[in-house]
């Protein structure tokens, strides 16, 4: 009887952590999601308080994945601006002044303007991995994330379902 019981448990554990959002709620088989729904995001306000929903991006300039993914970034946001979708805000290091002149060169890529980067010291935020996306209400709470690698399909159909407006 006892090792019918076990069986069972050890069945319902590996069904439960197939789950990909339960293992990153548990930090277990995988790193721990960056952001999880529900969570506040600890940035200034400034970068989602004046819009409904913000795309926040994280990257950084000398960061080869992030150079890699910018054709496909560049195509969520052009998308997301096309459908009246989600302001776009870019946060990356920008210490140096090398390191702003880089970051405005990667945020102008992207098609956005200047004023849309935010120089934050990426070690103080969740994020693990670049580019990292997390899309947030006008309160800073998580509505979705998204990390390395990113699911390009899911996030142009999550973008595509929301309702238009800012």
């Amino acid at each position: 009887m006892l090792s019918s019981a076990c069986a069972l448990v050890v069945l319902l554990t590996i069904g439960a952590l197939a789950r990909p959002d339960l293992r990153a709620e548990l930090g277990v088989g995988t790193a721990r999601a960056s952001f999880i729904a529900g969570q506040s995001v600890h940035l200034p306000a400034s970068a989602y308080s004046s819009a409904d929903r913000t795309l926040i991006l994280f990257a950084r300039a000398d960061c080869a994945a992030c150079r890699r993914a910018q054709a496909f970034l560049k195509s969520v946001i052009s998308d997301a601006a096309k459908a009246g979708g989600p302001r776009v805000t870019v946060i990356m290091d920008s210490a140096s002044a090398e390191d702003r002149k880089r970051a405005l060169a990667y945020v102008e890529g992207l098609g956005l303007e200047s004023a849309q980067l935010l120089g934050v010291d990426i070690t103080t935020t969740r994020v693990k991995t670049v580019p990292s996306l997390v899309l947030v209400d006008r309160h800073g709470v998580v509505q979705a994330g998204w990390e390395p690698p990113l699911p390009q399909d899911e996030i142009h159909r999550a973008l595509a379902a929301m309702p238009l407006g800012r």
